[in-house]
């Protein structure tokens, strides 16, 4: 089933289907979340996100579609939250091509190694009493991780042994008042 809260238009009559596969520890029964792109890069808001049916292996079918290239992405949502999250098996985005109204993308989904790291700089004038919080989010959710500081700026952070995440990270810098 279509998720609406993703769906541009799509315009066309072609379909876009396939097999999602996974060998990895997370519960086979999840659901598997399918987005497509216009173009060849998965990044923005997919123009479409399906449900994959049925269990390891998933199918899936996107309609609608006009010929042409779309990047195409599968993510086992763990949570069952339909909102995909570091450390998700995610498979590779996959350049799939709609000709004469269908095109075919098999997907396999690989378990993430935490392997990467974040680190900066935060520059302010003027003194700040207390810590300052430095927050890795993803989107608007609640903080991933947390990383605590004090003294005069500027102020360095790092985030080690994280999921690396195609879709980005938000940090965010705040003085913590109450100190909670």
């Amino acid at each position: 089933t279509s998720r609406n809260k993703y769906i541009s238009v799509a315009a066309g009559s072609g379909t876009l289907s396939g097999t999602i596969s996974y060998t990895g520890t997370h519960p086979s029964s999840s659901t598997v979340l399918v987005a497509v792109w216009n173009g060849t890069q998965a990044d923005q808001q997919p123009l479409l996100v399906v449900n994959a049916a049925g269990s390891n292996p998933w199918t899936y079918s996107f309609s609608g579609l006009s010929n042409g290239t779309y990047a195409v992405l599968s993510i086992l949502d763990v949570k069952g939250t339909d909102e995909p999250e570091p450390g998700f098996p995610i498979s590779d985005p996959l350049q799939a091509v709609v000709s004469n109204g269908a095109g075919t993308a098999n997907m396999a989904l690989s378990d993430p190694v935490r392997n990467a790291s974040i680190s900066g700089t935060i520059y302010r004038s003027g003194a700040v009493a207390g810590p300052v919080i430095v927050a890795l989010t993803i989107g608007k959710g609640a903080a991933i991780t947390t990383f605590v500081t004090s003294g005069v700026a500027p102020w360095s952070y790092s985030f080690n042994n994280i999921y690396p995440w195609r879709f980005g990270y938000e940090i965010q810098a705040f003085k913590d008042k109450n100190s909670n």
